[in-house]
């Protein structure tokens, strides 16, 4: 598996809607004009997505640049077929690391995501910590998680 920028054209961008439309969509009935928001085409946004070896996009994930040194990852969404085989790990290693390429200042980068409830082990396991709280957004209870990592 490889974890790659998407380029930053429409077909780049439909290979992650039709992962992030499958999972929230689909399976969590979001509504779909909350999925697509203006972040997508925002410059400052980096979208990364996860490939097998045999060219299938399994899993997709944004940066969205906050400030100097501080980023937001967003629209995390692994394929219901792809989980539980450490393709969601794989991908958030993958984010950590075109983060600190992008956006660290001195050799660090502050790391900060909105985690559904049932993701917040998976997050922990990652070293993300969850702020006391939480809050609903499209119907699902979400938690601020964060941490900072260095080069």
């Amino acid at each position: 598996m490889k974890i790659e920028r998407v380029k930053d054209d429409m077909v780049g961008l439909r290979r992650t809607w039709m992962i992030r439309h499958d999972v929230f969509v689909e399976e969590q009935n979001w509504p779909v004009e909350e999925e697509v928001d203006e972040f997508d085409h925002d410059p400052r946004t980096t979208h990364v997505i996860a490939v097998s070896d045999e060219g299938e996009d399994l899993a997709t994930a944004r940066i969205i640049f906050e400030e100097p040194g501080r980023v937001r990852i967003t629209r995390v969404a692994v394929n219901s077929h792809a989980r539980g085989d450490g393709v969601g790990k794989e991908l958030m290693k993958g984010v950590a690391r075109i983060a600190l390429e992008d956006y660290a200042v001195d050799g660090q980068v502050h790391l900060v995501l909105a985690a559904q409830e049932h993701a917040v082990p998976f997050y922990e396991t990652l070293g993300y910590t969850r702020a006391e709280g939480g809050y609903e957004y499209v119907g699902i209870k979400h938690f601020e998680m964060d941490q900072t990592i260095t080069a």
